[in-house]
Order: structure tokens, then C-alpha cells, then sequence
């Protein structure tokens, strides 16, 4: 008996406890980042060993939230959003600088403008190279314009077919029922 009842409640159906928790989660990821500083470049770059310090952790609070598209016939068509915030009560300050002298806080989040690309791609004729052929950003950081981006739209099982079992089971991803890369 408890069993059904526990699959009775396991789908996506609207009201439910379980849909609500699943569209905005309350729990978040922690992730701690860490740089390393060289301190001695110009040496570096006469062969000298690089003279290294580790900064950080910078540790940055990944949240999900949900946009359901549709819902019906056994399956639920949604997107997940990905959210970071930067944690300052148990982070390193954003203000230290790597060896491209670089802030922390652009390697991460906002990007920066790489010098050798600009000058490379400023060059006549590679310029349109870069521009329309390799479609290069204008800046470069590990999570540039990736804060409150999609994962894509996916279709799952809702769980109703089969009292549960089938819950979560991915449909299509994008409309594609396979992947050329994974």
C-alpha cells in the first residue's frame, strides 16, 4: 500500500509537491575556484621556472530553475536555467590578479579581451577569419555569458504511464531524439 501511494505521487502532474520542488529546487551547488598567479612572467619567458601562488578559493552558489513549455501525453517539455552568484562570506576577494593581469572576477564571469587575439585579429583579411569564420567572442572567460543560460529544452517521461517508473526518463533534447557528440 505504501508503495502505491508513493508511485501514485511520483509524477510531474500540476499541484503536485513533487513538481514544485522539481521546477524550482531548493538546494544549490557550491563550487570553489582556484587561480594561480605567476609572479616572475618576464623571467618565465627567458626560461625561467615560474615562480607560482595559488589564489582563491573563489566560490561561486550554482542554482537551477525550470520553464515548463508543455506538458501532456505521458511527458513534460521544459528548459533548466543555470544561476551563479559569487559567495564573498567564504571566497578570496576578486581583486587578485593572474598572470595575464587579468581580474579574477573576468577570467570567471564578465571576460576579458585577450591582447593576441585583438592584434592578431585585427590584421587585414584575418579579421574576417575571425569574425565570420571561427566566430571568435569578443571576450574570453570560463563562464562568459553563461549565468542564466539554458541547458536546452528537454522532453521527459512524467511518471504517469507507470506510476512512476518511467519518471525523469529524457524524451528528446532540442527536438533530437539522439546526439551526434556526447
Amino acid at each position: 500500500m505504501i508503495e502505491f501511494n508513493i508511485r501514485q505521487t511520483s509524477n510531474l502532474d500540476t499541484g503536485t509537491i513533487l513538481l514544485d520542488k522539481w521546477s524550482n529546487p531548493q538546494y544549490f551547488y557550491r563550487s570553489n575556484m582556484y587561480t594561480f598567479s605567476v609572479k616572475n612572467p618576464d623571467e618565465v619567458t627567458k626560461g625561467s621556472i615560474p615562480n607560482v601562488t595559488k589564489l582563491g578559493p573563489y566560490v561561486f552558489d550554482q542554482t537551477q530553475k525550470r520553464r515548463i513549455h508543455s506538458r501532456g501525453n505521458g511527458s513534460v517539455i521544459y528548459e533548466t536555467f543555470q544561476y551563479y552568484k559569487f559567495n564573498p562570506a567564504i571566497a578570496a576577494l576578486l581583486v587578485q590578479t593572474p598572470f595575464l593581469e587579468v581580474e579574477v572576477g573576468e577570467l570567471i564571469f564578465d571576460g576579458y579581451a585577450d591582447p593576441f587575439i585583438d592584434q592578431v585579429c585585427s590584421l587585414p583579411f584575418v579579421n574576417f577569419v575571425c569574425e565570420q569564420i571561427l566566430e571568435l567572442p569578443d571576450r574570453i572567460g570560463l563562464f562568459y555569458k553563461k549565468n542564466g543560460t539554458s541547458t536546452g529544452v528537454f522532453e521527459v517521461e512524467d511518471g504517469h504511464k507507470d506510476n512512476g517508473e518511467s519518471l525523469g526518463r529524457i524524451i528528446t533534447w532540442n527536438n533530437g531524439t539522439s546526439l551526434v557528440n556526447y
